[in-house]
């Protein structure tokens, strides 16, 4: 899957855990909670925002979560090969799309295919703005994931006090 990856290094969490080893299952657990939270709410978010023609690529987006051996990484994105068009758009001045792409598109919205060769040329001389619904949700996702490993840092505190 092609798309936002949120990356928490676990350098510090397993320096904790060598301290005190009874932590570590929890340490990273919680981590990995937090990871997985924020990116379901990354891609909940970034369906609510995508432009919807077909529906095909808000359905293309989904999430994963991942855990090596001192990291947590989280993605959510889209693995449609058209994905990069839309997150960030075509520079203009760059090759026309190749013949055939628009023609789903220009049929529901009720354009002639004799046109198809303009509208490719025109894509090609003018660009196309990209949506960064991706690049938004991530930045929106910054500071709730910087809250939720704040509150994580607090919970290993209180476990560190004998606290529940």
């Amino acid at each position: 899957m092609d798309g936002i990856r949120v990356t928490v290094d676990m350098r510090d969490v397993h320096a904790l855990a060598a301290r005190f080893p009874q932590l570590l299952p929890a340490l990273e657990q919680g981590t990995e909670r937090v990871v997985r939270r924020a990116v379901l709410e990354g891609e909940h978010r970034a369906k609510s925002k995508v432009a919807v023609d077909t529906g095909h690529y808000r359905r293309s987006i989904t999430s994963d979560v991942q855990t090596g051996p001192r990291t947590v990484t989280g993605r959510f994105g889209s693995n449609v090969p058209y994905a990069p068009v839309r997150e960030f758009g075509r520079r203009a001045g760059a090759r026309m799309p190749p013949p055939g792409v628009l023609r789903g598109w220009m049929r529901r919205h009720g354009i002639p295919f004799e046109l198809e060769f303009i509208m490719r040329r025109r894509i090609a001389r003018r660009g196309i703005r990209g949506e960064r619904v991706l690049t938004q949700t991530l930045a929106e996702l910054r500071p709730v994931l910087a809250r939720e490993v704040v509150g994580l840092k607090g919970a290993i505190i209180a476990a560190l006090r004998g606290r529940p």
